[in-house]
């Protein structure tokens, strides 16, 4: 403050990032929100390998089978997420979205040194928010999962939900 009690200099500045947080799994994940295209609900998933919005194609990939997770529920809440990396795009389930978050570069943690092996091409880091802990998913690494087959994502076989009807969120 300068003598006259009026600010002098500049502001500081905080780095947000946003992040997309949701579930499936069971586990808490997040999306950059950069690479999030759209939302859509079950309703507007007809079944197959591929969502088609406005003539783009979509792949989907099962996130909760490439990280052996157990099934989600099917619920009202369940939704796809629309994400595109270096332009390529991949449609994800996941059962729940939390919502949308603002956070400082401090709420982004790095890996912890345990994550040794391919897990760190999976996660770009840990975020803190209000209700625990989100995993953060590398979007090139998704989009690359979409370049598998449905044997090599689960190797086994991957189920596609059929759903009848039309429009997104």
């Amino acid at each position: 403050m300068s003598l006259r009690g009026q600010r002098t200099g500049q502001a500081v500045s905080t780095a947000v990032d946003r992040y997309l947080v949701a579930e499936t799994g069971g586990v808490t994940v997040a999306f950059a929100a950069d690479a999030v295209q759209g939302l859509l609900t079950p309703d507007a998933v007809p079944g197959g390998a591929t969502v088609m919005v406005q003539g783009v194609p979509y792949p989907i990939v099962d996130v909760r089978r490439l990280l052996d997770r157990p099934a989600d529920p099917e619920t009202a809440d369940r939704r796809v997420v629309l994400l595109t990396e270096g332009g390529r795009r991949v449609a994800v389930w996941v059962s729940r979205v939390h919502g949308l978050l603002e956070a400082s570069r401090q709420q982004l943690l790095p890996l912890p040194a345990q994550f040794r092996g391919d897990e760190r091409g999976w996660y770009a880091g840990l975020l803190l928010w209000a209700d625990g802990v989100a995993a953060v998913l590398h979007t090139a690494w998704l989009v690359a999962g979409a370049a598998m087959t449905p044997i090599e994502q689960n190797a086994g076989s991957v189920e596609h939900v059929t759903m009848a009807g039309g429009g997104g969120v």
